[in-house]
């Protein structure tokens, strides 16, 4: 039950109706934990937690206000002052060295949105299995002479995407539709990756992971990566479950 209150609230989109259900779950928690631990009682951070739902409703996702990136930013400071030498006025020095290590990534547009991609090899389409050829042909129009550059690996923000990673391209009747990533194609200086889809069965509540699998005949999608559901590069596991190998993958938050 937390972690479906930590889905929620971690969650970067939400939907009008989530402040109501979120709050019948921490309701619904606090009474599990009470009945539980008769002798312990609740901290501050469980009150805290009966006004998420009033937040959500008034500000939106509360993973967007949050104070933990502003907390991580004090690391910043604390690594200049242990390495700095000088100590004389100790709060200028390190407001002068931010200053500069910001004006670098103004400079830089190190805050921009451009991916940052590892090395590439130049490949003709035709190249590519049969499947992904047509995918990549019926995406982008190109004929399957033409050539493209095959790259290991695409870096968007702090997160990689590589194959054999899996990716969620889409929300389906309520349930996200997995491909694991088998290329990533670079046309006309935009990133494409190629994806082998998943079957999304249900959702497990025990393992609080959906249940996959691959579908009888592998089918190809060619998606391009900004317009990818979720920016975070997912794995799967496979767990011996009721006799038989079940293939499981856990998101990192809700997707709406």
């Amino acid at each position: 039950m937390l972690l479906d209150i930590t889905d929620i609230v971690f969650a970067p989109a939400i939907t009008e109706n989530l402040s109501g259900f979120l709050r019948h779950l921490v309701e619904e928690h606090h009474c599990y934990f009470k009945e539980l631990f008769p002798d312990k009682q609740l901290l501050p951070k469980h009150h805290f937690l009966v006004h998420y739902a009033r937040c959500l409703k008034m500000s939106g996702p509360p993973v967007r206000y949050w104070s933990m990136r502003f907390e991580g930013r004090h690391q910043i400071f604390k690594d200049m002052a242990r390495t700095t030498n000088c100590f004389k006025n100790l709060c200028k020095t390190l407001a002068k060295r931010f200053q500069r290590g910001l004006a670098y990534r103004l400079i830089s547009q190190s805050f921009s949105d451009v991916c940052e991609t590892g090395p590439a090899d130049e490949i003709v389409v035709k190249d590519f299995t049969a499947p992904v050829c047509e995918s990549i042909c019926s995406a982008t129009n190109i004929c399957q002479n033409d050539t493209v550059f095959s790259v290991s690996w695409v870096k968007i923000g702090h997160y990689t995407f590589k194959p054999t990673a899996v990716a969620v391209h889409a929300i389906s009747d309520g349930l996200p539709q997995f491909g694991v990533v088998t290329d990533i194609v670079s046309i006309s200086q935009k990133i494409y990756v190629v994806l082998d889809l998943l079957d999304t069965l249900c959702y497990d509540q025990h393992f609080h992971a959906f249940v996959l699998k691959h579908p009888c005949r592998g089918s190809h999608v060619y998606v391009l990566l900004h317009k990818l559901k979720d920016h975070i590069p997912l794995q799967y596991h496979v767990i011996k479950y009721e006799g038989e190998q079940t293939m499981f993958i856990s998101l990192r938050y809700d997707l709406f």
